[in-house]
């Protein structure tokens, strides 16, 4: 199912009948061709921000909003406890999240592209 938030028209086109519409029309083309490269230059330059995170840094910013904000917040460092389980029995981690660090990938998230 497809929501948009405008109103919209989807066409549906084969393989075959896109790759001849994009040969007859060099600004679809271009379009396109402009569209695949803004949303590769986005991914690697999202990419790239990991790249040197720690597992800690990765988990900051894959929280969930009311939970970070919350995290936020607080001038704490905070605790997280993960139960996990596989074959050979029942584990328990912890993770330390340094509220500064928190923060600091917040911050990063929300201007990135501004």
């Amino acid at each position: 199912m497809v929501v948009c938030e405008t109103d919209c028209k989807f066409i549906y086109l084969s393989k075959k009948d896109f790759l001849l519409w994009l040969k007859k029309s060099p600004e679809t083309l271009y379009q396109v061709t402009v569209a695949i490269i803004k949303k590769n230059t986005s991914q690697v330059s999202h990419d790239r921000a990991f790249l040197f995170s720690t597992g800690e840094d990765r988990l900051a910013y894959h929280l969930d909003g009311d939970f970070f904000n919350a995290l936020i917040s607080t001038k704490n460092d905070i605790l997280i406890r993960f139960n996990y389980h596989d074959n050979t029995g029942d584990y328990t981690k912890d993770y330390k999240l340094k509220y500064k660090f928190v923060k600091e990938i917040q911050d990063l998230y929300t201007n990135y592209g501004k």
